[in-house]
């Protein structure tokens, strides 16, 4: 835990610095479009800004309230998101019978871009009501 205080202080130093911006826009494999935008958005985070996002994140539980809803609900990840993302996946169908979700295989955090056409197929299908198909391996938790 000590490392991740340690972290956590450096990340405001670290997101004004050209190399470690570069690296998040590889990891998150963003489109050449939006860099620009990541890197002046990037600059711009203050210590306070990412201490929330952070705290947001790591403690952000599902509200139970979706066990009431009866609304289908599609999760969906890279197969090479953090561990933490991929695992949080089987919160959903865990609380929403109706939800199911699928790992992307080949793809991370930024999978849309990697894969913008199995994106849009998917969005269309899951809108229309249409069953997802292959690559798109779906999961049914029970």
């Amino acid at each position: 835990m000590a490392g991740s205080v340690g972290v956590m202080r450096a990340m405001p130093t670290l997101m004004k610095f050209d190399p470690f911006i570069n690296l998040n826009v590889k990891l998150m494999q963003l489109p050449p479009d939006v860099i620009p935008l990541y890197k002046r958005d990037s600059k711009r985070l203050t210590g306070v800004i990412l201490r929330r996002i952070y705290a947001a994140l790591f403690n952000f539980t599902l509200p139970p309230v979706l066990s009431q809803r009866p609304r289908r609900l599609l999760a969906v990840a890279g197969a090479d998101e953090a561990d933490m993302v991929k695992s949080g996946l089987a919160d959903f169908p865990a609380l929403m019978p109706t939800a199911i979700t699928s790992l992307i295989p080949n793809a991370h955090h930024g999978w849309n871009g990697e894969h913008p056409q199995l994106f849009t197929d998917m969005i269309r299908a899951w809108v229309t009501g249409q069953p997802l198909r292959e690559p798109l391996p779906v999961h049914r938790h029970s």
